[in-house]
Parts: structure tokens; sequence; C-alpha cells
């Protein structure tokens, strides 16, 4: 029997929080050398990896972003997952 769940709730949410603050650190660790990685097989393969400049990224994104919106937004199998990416990456955005 449990006689304090208050305390055991206390727990569980700051393992829960503690989690995914580790799989956080993990993920972008992953992702860094992914991207690392994946740049690499490019250039040893003859391919040449080009970023834009930060006025071009922009047009580019508001470019791409209305046909993403209808095509992602409008689709029942992946609209609420594209909307919670959406919200997430504008909450998270770095001022360009």
């Amino acid at each position: 029997m449990i006689r304090n769940r208050s305390v055991l709730l206390a727990a569980a949410v700051e393992l829960v929080i503690d989690t995914g603050k580790a799989y956080d650190r993990n993920t972008t660790d992953v992702c860094n050398e992914f991207h690392v990685g994946s740049e690499k097989i490019w250039s040893d393969n003859g391919a040449s990896v080009l970023r834009l400049p930060p006025k071009d990224r922009k047009e580019f994104a508001a470019r791409v972003a209305p046909p993403g919106d209808k095509v992602l937004g409008e689709n029942p199998r992946v609209k609420n997952t594209y909307e919670a990416l959406k919200a997430s990456a504008a909450k998270n955005r770095r001022a360009s």
C-alpha cells in the first residue's frame, strides 16, 4: 500500500524530467555527429556542401513554408505531429 502518494508522484515527475534531459543531451550529440558525418560522406564522394547566406535562407524558408504547411498541415496522419514540431521550433528558434 502506498502511504504517501504525493511523495511518490513528485519522485516520478522528477525522474521523468531528469530522464528527458539526459535523452535530450544524448540526442543532440547523436544529431551533431550524424550531421558532421553526413557532410564528410558527401565531400568524400565529390559533392560540395553549400550553405545559403542568412538573407537567402530566410527567403528559401518563406518560399517552402506555404507548400509544406499545405502538404503536412492538411494530412490527418501527420498534422498533429507537424503542428507540434512547428510550435516547438517557434518556441526554441534562435534569433538570426
